[in-house]
Order: structure tokens, then C-alpha cells, then sequence
């Protein structure tokens, strides 16, 4: 998560869930398909920067088939359609600018899988009690 500087921290903070809802409602009815490989786009987190000039979008992948992108794959084809949705974001905002928006993988599912499964480990299940 971004640090945020507190005198925008209440700006940012709306900005942020504006800028969320508006890229669920684009990507909502979008359907991806990149070489047989459907897929929807779950938002779990923006952040934007202090300037409001750029906003950093945590995503994570729905595969409607088979997994069949990496994830770094499918990282770079939104990067590759960020203008697209920078454009589609520019109708729903009423803003000065519209920020540019950077995708990155949100990996936070995975991490709390990895500390879930250290809870279950006996080795250090036996170390909590």
C-alpha cells in the first residue's frame, strides 16, 4: 500500500473510491478474450498519488476457462489497454485530469494463503500454544 501524505489524505481517499467504482462499472461489462483465454478483471484497491495524477490499480484475474496466462501475461496486456481505460475513465470522472492509471497485481490473496499455511503447519502450531 502507498504512503499517503496526510493534508490529501481525505481527498485521496475519495478519489480513490470514485476512481474504483467508475473502473468496476467500465470493466463490469467488458469482456476480455486473449487467445482463448476469457477472462474478467476483479479491482480490489486504487491508489492514488498525491498530485492526483496518477492511480495505482491493484487487480486481480477471473478466468472464465482454464487459466492459461501467466500472470505477468495478463499484467501486460492491460498495460497495453491502459489507454482504454484511461479514455473510458475520462467520461465518468469530473475532474481536472484524468489520472494515468498503472496496473499491478494485487497479492495479497496469495500472501495471506502463505501466513494461513504457516498457521497450519505443526511445527509452529506447536510453538503457539
Amino acid at each position: 500500500m502507498l504512503k499517503l501524505k496526510k493534508r490529501n489524505h481525505q481527498r485521496q481517499l475519495k478519489i480513490s473510491e470514485h476512481l474504483k467504482r467508475s473502473l468496476s462499472d467500465i470493466t463490469k461489462n467488458c469482456f476480455f478474450e486473449n487467445i482463448d483465454t476469457p477472462f474478467k478483471i476483479l479491482i480490489s484497491e486504487v491508489n492514488v498519488s498525491i498530485d492526483l495524477k496518477t492511480a495505482y490499480v491493484f487487480v486481480s484475474p477471473i478466468w472464465l476457462k482454464e487459466k492459461k496466462l501467466e500472470e505477468y501475461e495478463f499484467l501486460e496486456f492491460l498495460r497495453k489497454e491502459a489507454h482504454v481505460f484511461r479514455k473510458k475513465l475520462g467520461s465518468y470522472l469530473s475532474m481536472r485530469y484524468t489520472p494515468k492509471i498503472i496496473f499491478k497485481i494485487d497479492t495479497l490473496e496469495k500472501d495471506s494463503q502463505k501466513i494461513e499455511n504457516l498457521f497450519n503447519d505443526p511445527k509452529i502450531a506447536q510453538d503457539l500454544n
